[in-house]
């Protein structure tokens, strides 16, 4: 069959248009496991580790081989480490800004240069920091958060290089840090096989981020990678399991214990931090008051300084990191724990060394991203005074009473003027509150409580004047040696008969038999006192009590042991100055009782209608109190070894790891810690690579290659 020279071009152009088709439809096909292998740069050229002598890895390592490494060393250095207690050269943010400059790149991260250029070219994007008290508040919270960053990347990048080196990852197959997928979805790839296509997604912290599971997930469903495994240097949190569970992603935890190895300086003489057991003031104070000559290591410290104290310094703390570079590496960022129920969960201290380690519990914040919590300085602060006012002055000094025939008596001189006397007496305020608010005939209790009563034979209502305090219930804790496990601290209500004459303005004490008063004695014990009780133990109006009250349990403990064996703590245990931890506000203790005078005792709080009363006539309630709290006494009870085991396993390396990062426990609850610094140590050498690698560029003076400044903006 011949064709006509139209009918050919016709034929042509139809083929030629199939073929299109055809090339467009198979184009996806390219990016399948089974296509090419990828191609990038080898993970050992990455980390200068030398190329394996032997057998190849081809295959992927399952969370069991990973789990079987144990805990690993994992040594890093912070390039930001020497600044990390620098100070503004200047109050006036002009004088530093014409002194430092904007210009941050290509100087060496951890230099007074860089950081202040940095803070200054941050500052030109936050214009609602006007004032130069704004702006110089501000500057603590931004330098931790400089170091933090800082820290954390070199921390993802040491662990990356660890699942590398001990994972056998150095063939010539492996390839890091590949950017796979579209334009503005893409995903650098921590480790990927290049022709199998498994990928390995690294987090140094217990988190991710949803965008870049979404995007891995995208991946995996398209055949570009076959398979992702996330490995975690910490127990992933619930939000990340439930996650990788919903995705389909494998999930390993390589064990390991961080170690920065360069040196941490300690804090200027004279001005201590605060904030933490190791060192015992918040703020500037006279003479060398630190336990540890050797300064502190602080996270949790650091992390309080990027709280902020209302909800928009929060939000503004919490963009931090990524406006500093911080990559993906799944670390939590300030905002993540919820800093209003921090409570001191454990305590170790060296009596021989004066080494001090102590780990902080905290909730989980369900609600990072929206609402970060904020007021971390304020909690951690509370906590630390409380702890060393308990060292400082005897025991028998620690209770408070409001009681109207003693407005002399509300506390000890000696504790009034302290941040734990004010947290105790507005305890015992509102403790008295509450149980006029459940003695209302409207709430479920209260009702409870009224039908239960016993009458006169007129039908009037009458029972006697009492007593309530809160007092220390036996803290539930596991000693071992030089480490303290604080795992309840729990308080109870007394509730006792008492007599008194200050009664309110034309009140006077009812009248009824001895039967009918110890009978709803016991109903107010029976109805009242549970659920007051259940409420100090758990509301978040008693946090501060509650945080106080750890700290005493744990002073309690330092005190006794230092009976036999002199510690770090010995020249301010039983000193009875509490000057250094101060209220520092113009509150005193007087107030709390003027305040329940004037709004509690005299006022009226609800009316009841009986209809037993005479003619149905409504009368007017006044519920007379006693109270307080006593904390003169600090009982423990031991919790024997196999409980403890079968009932927190993990704790011991959880308070561990929190020295150096927040640690997820369990569903709910996070660790975060410190203690006194680290020696420093030196790093070993790194081995000599074979073949030789590629050779790193002449640096110029202005790009010195050991601190390189990451880039704006990064994915881990």
């Amino acid at each position: 069959m011949s064709l006509t020279t139209d009918a050919r071009k016709r034929l042509q152009a139809v083929l030629l248009a199939f073929a299109l088709i055809f090339t467009l439809v198979t184009v996806p096909q390219a990016e399948s496991a089974s296509a090419a292998p990828l191609k990038g740069k080898l993970c050992r050229d990455v980390f200068n580790l030398p190329k394996p002598t032997g057998p190849q890895r081809t295959t992927m390592p399952d969370p069991a081989e990973i789990a079987a490494l144990g805990e690993l060393p994992l040594d890093y250095v912070n390039p930001a480490e020497p600044v990390r207690n620098a100070a503004l050269p200047s109050d006036d943010p002009q004088e530093v800004r014409k002194d430092y400059g904007t210009k941050y790149r290509g100087k060496s991260v951890g230099t007074e240069t860089h950081l202040f250029a940095r803070w200054n070219a941050w500052l030109d994007k936050h214009p609602e920091l006007k004032t130069k008290a704004q702006i110089n508040a501000a500057f603590d919270g931004w330098r931790n958060s400089y170091v933090t960053v800082h820290d954390n990347n070199a921390r993802g990048h040491a662990l990356h290089k660890l699942i590398v080196e001990k994972l056998g990852l150095t063939g010539d197959d492996w390839l890091c840090e590949k950017t796979l997928g579209p334009k503005g979805k893409s995903v650098r790839v921590d480790i990927v096989h290049k022709t199998t296509k498994f990928a390995i997604e690294v987090k140094a912290g217990s988190g991710h981020t949803r965008d870049q599971l979404g995007r891995y997930k995208v991946l995996v469903e398209n055949k570009t990678l076959s398979r992702t495994t996330y490995v975690h240097g910490q127990a992933p949190d619930k939000p990340t399991r439930d996650a990788l569970k919903e995705a389909k992603m494998d999930s390993a935890r390589i064990k390991v214990k961080p170690r920065i190895t360069n040196i941490r300086p300690t804090f200027p003489g004279g001005c201590v931090s605060g904030m933490s057991v190791v060192q015992p003031a918040a703020r500037c104070a006279p003479g060398p008051i630190d336990p540890s000559s050797k300064g502190q290591n602080s996270k949790v410290q650091d992390l309080a300084k990027q709280t902020g104290r209302t909800p928009a310094e929060a939000r503004r703390y919490q963009n931090l990191p990524r406006e500093l570079g911080a990559r993906d590496w799944g670390f939590r960022r300030p905002g993540g724990i919820d800093w209003s129920t921090l409570e001191l969960s454990y305590l170790e201290v060296d009596s021989g060394t004066g080494d001090v380690g102590y780990s902080f519990q905290a909730d989980d914040n369900p609600d990072e991203a929206a609402n970060p919590s904020f007021g971390g300085e304020e909690t951690l602060d509370l906590s630390s005074d409380a702890f060393y006012t308990w060292l400082a002055l005897p025991d028998e000094v620690f209770w408070v009473n409001l009681n109207p025939d003693h407005p002399d008596q509300v506390t000890d001189p000696l504790f009034a003027d302290t941040k734990a006397a004010r947290v105790l007496l507005e305890a015992d305020l509102e403790m008295k509150r509450d149980f006029t608010r459940l003695t209302n005939p409207e709430t479920e209790v209260g009702a409870a409580y009224w039908d239960s009563l016993r009458t006169n034979p007129d039908g009037s209502v009458c029972w006697p004047s009492t007593r309530q305090w809160i007092y220390a219930a036996p803290a539930k804790v596991r000693q071992e040696g030089d480490r303290l496990y604080i795992l309840d601290a729990p308080m109870s209500v007394g509730k006792e008969r008492m007599e008194f004459t200050n009664y309110p303005d034309g009140q006077e004490p009812c009248t009824a038999s001895d039967e009918i008063m110890d009978h709803n004695f016991r109903m107010a014990q029976e109805h009242l006192a549970p659920v007051v009780e259940e409420l100090i133990n758990t509301d978040p109006k008693y946090a501060d009590l509650r945080s106080v009250y750890r700290a005493r349990v744990a002073a309690a403990w330092v005190k006794q042991r230092n009976e036999a064996n002199p510690g770090p703590y010995d020249a301010i245990i039983d000193s009875g100055d509490a000057s250094l931890w101060p209220e520092g506000t113009d509150w005193e203790a007087k107030d709390v009782w003027d305040d329940m005078m004037e709004n509690d005792w005299t006022r009226v709080q609800f009316e009841v209608t009986r209809e037993e009363i005479v003619n149905g006539e409504p009368w007017t309630w006044t519920y007379p109190i006693y109270g307080g709290v006593e904390l003169d006494k600090s009982p423990r009870k031991q919790t024997p070894t196999e409980e403890f085991r079968r009932d927190h396993p993990e704790l011991p390396q959880a308070v561990q790891e929190s020295r150096v990062d927040v640690v997820s426990y369990g569903d709910e609850d996070a660790f975060v810690g410190g203690g006194t610094a680290q020696e420093s140590v030196e790093p070993e050498p790194e081995p000599t690579p074979t073949p030789t690698p590629t050779p790193t560029p002449t640096p110029t003076p202005d790009d010195p290659p050991a601190r390189k400044e990451p880039p704006l903006v990064a994915t881990g």
